[in-house]
């Protein structure tokens, strides 16, 4: 297992960004001064980028690009696959696209989360599911000859009313059934619906590419009471050799947080 952190691209400005913001190539050269591997972009609208500038960035300080996450598209710029709105939900797969657009320069991930949305008044449940299905199945479809795999993330109760839990993303991807569409969990939302993160974790199995880290209450680990030790065996058991990658609050700054975070953790990676 390897360690990486998220990292906003500039376009990015909203208020609780769980990852470093500002100048770009200085937070990279910071990602590495203190041991990551990796790095997990967070994006609000892409192609504002300059894509073969930020890659140079990123190769110049030898990091690789583990993922890129979509949930300040929703956060941000309120646009989500689900919506009463046709406009909205057009924009939103639009968006996704130019997403897996910009993952194709690092051939790497692109999750789906909060950019789901939740389920607009009056709508069946099952027809949400259906519609979420269908976007499953294009951005899977879009994404493979652009060498982009897609991740589906649970997210808690709290946030939305679309996919909680592992056994509910785990249908999806049997559905889908296509070899670049797997599972990204998030420590944070799983201890809120998972009655055992070990069991969830076995579950997984077959289908995790992705993890995102954080303590309980989303701050960096150590700063909460999850059991790093206990976890970090359970995905040693199942063979878990992708990324962990911290989405957490960058508290009590952002160099404590990134000096903290890797040290927790590479103690039980050893």
């Amino acid at each position: 297992m390897r360690l990486a952190y998220m990292v906003a691209t500039p376009e990015v400005a909203g208020n609780g960004v769980l990852g470093l913001k500002g100048d770009l190539g200085k937070n990279l050269i910071r990602l590495r001064e203190h041991g990551y591997e990796g790095v997990e972009f967070i994006v609000k609208d892409p192609k504002v980028l300059d894509w073969e500038k930020v890659k140079r960035l990123v190769d110049s300080v030898g990091l690789e690009v583990c993922a890129i996450t979509t949930g300040n598209i929703y956060m941000e710029c309120n646009l989500s696959l689900l919506s009463s709105d046709q406009s909205i939900e057009q924009l939103a797969w639009q968006r996704l696209q130019e997403v897996i657009d910009f993952a194709s320069v690092f051939r790497t991930k692109v999750n789906i989360g909060a950019l789901r949305g939740k389920i607009p008044y009056g709508w069946e449940k099952e027809d949400s599911n259906r519609k979420l299905l269908d976007y499953y199945q294009m951005a899977a479809a879009y994404a493979k000859p652009k060498d982009v795999e897609i991740l589906l993330e649970p997210i808690a109760y709290i946030l939305t009313d679309t996919v909680n839990s592992t056994n509910e993303a785990i249908y999806f991807i049997k559905k889908v059934n296509r070899d670049n569409f797997g599972l990204e969990l998030d420590l944070f939302h799983m201890n809120l619906e998972e009655r055992s993160l070990g069991k969830s974790f076995r579950s997984a199995k077959p289908y995790l590419r992705h993890i995102h880290i954080s303590d309980s209450n989303r701050k960096p680990p150590g700063y909460g009471n999850l059991p790093f030790s206990n976890l970090i065996a359970e995905l040693k058991a199942i063979q878990y050799h992708s990324f962990l990658s911290i989405e957490c609050f960058q508290f009590p700054d952002e160099d404590t947080a990134l000096r903290e975070s890797i040290s927790v953790l590479r103690r039980f990676l050893c």
